[in-house]
């Protein structure tokens, strides 16, 4: 039996080589060894050719060559929506510049959802002019679906190979979708507490700068306890009644969008002043108004003040 490692000559029945050591193998074992190491070059290359043929972030977005699958289809779908987002916000500002950035954006997101589109098409065996489908009433929801939800070729076409994922690309789909639902509850749901303190009317905003105010700066005439209310007395019952309500400050909130403060004398959700000047100092003081009780948007009562505020009686 010879050996294939000195090629030295070993007797038939040998089971290690006399010259080198070597454990010796038969014909067919050393073609079967042979083939299994031939195997593993093939798919080392292939995962290389796999690995080169990924393509980049640009080449899925602006090339229109190839073919695109289900799961890089909905990740560009989501970053060009947010791109079209912030395309159309830049185009509404008043820069210039910023303008014209919009103006980038805006022309690049159409152009990669063309091309992004016509790839899909591709991956379905079909010619990009199926696009011209999104047209037609009924069969555009069709077209959609199918753009969607369809499975692609497994084999080569007339548009190129199957296409390779690029993970990077779908992770970065699913982490923009993510926080674009984040942002969308956000500003759907995020601005509660401050919701809750607008009144139902816009008549208070101003649009001048808030001057300061002073809870003493005029004298008033003097109310007594038996003729102001308490704040916590006060319900929505009481809308359309001229009072003078009285409390201890606990907090103030400063809209500053809306240039209105309101001064609470217990939670949010409870009877408050409201008016159009800046305070300081009263917080932990007794104050108190005479006006009309009036009621915001979600039936909470409130007065409306002016820069003066008197002291409890």
């Amino acid at each position: 039996m010879q050996c294939y490692v000195c090629n030295s000559e070993n007797a038939p029945e040998a089971i290690y080589c006399n010259h080198c050591g070597e454990r010796l193998q038969t014909e067919q074992e050393r073609l079967e060894e042979i083939e299994k190491q031939q195997a593993e070059e093939v798919k080392h290359k292939v995962q290389e050719i796999i690995a080169a043929q990924s393509p980049s972030f640009f080449m899925i977005l602006l090339s229109p060559k190839g073919r695109v699958g289900r799961l890089a289809y909905w990740s560009a779908g989501v970053i060009l929506s947010v791109t079209q987002a912030i395309g159309i916000t830049l185009l509404e500002s008043a820069d210039v510049l910023l303008g014209v950035l919009g103006g980038v954006f805006m022309i690049a997101s159409i152009w990669s959802a063309f091309v992004v589109t016509a790839k899909r098409w591709h991956d379905l065996d079909k010619s990009a002019w199926w696009s011209l489908t999104f047209l037609v009433p009924i069969w555009n929801f069709i077209s959609g679906l199918e753009l969607l939800f369809g499975s692609g070729k497994s084999e080569e076409n007339i548009y190129g190979h199957p296409p390779v994922s690029n993970r990077a690309f779908e992770i970065t789909g699913v982490i923009v979708f993510i926080l674009s639902i984040a942002v969308v509850a956000y500003i759907l749901f995020g601005d509660t507490y401050s919701s809750q303190l607008q009144p139902a009317s816009s008549q208070f905003t101003s649009a001048t700068p808030r001057p300061a105010a002073s809870p003493t700066a005029k004298p008033r005439p003097t109310n007594t306890k038996e003729s102001c209310t308490h704040w916590s007395k006060v319900t929505s019952s009481m809308e359309g009644r001229t009072m003078c309500v009285y409390g201890t400050v606990s907090r103030i909130y400063e809209n500053n969008g809306a240039q209105q403060s309101y001064i609470y004398f217990g939670d949010v959700d409870e009877f408050f002043f409201l008016n159009s000047y800046t305070w300081s100092d009263i917080v932990g003081k007794c104050v108190s108004h005479t006006g009309t009780i009036k009621l915001n948007s979600v039936h909470i009562p409130y007065l409306m003040t002016g820069d003066q505020l008197a002291p409890c009686p």
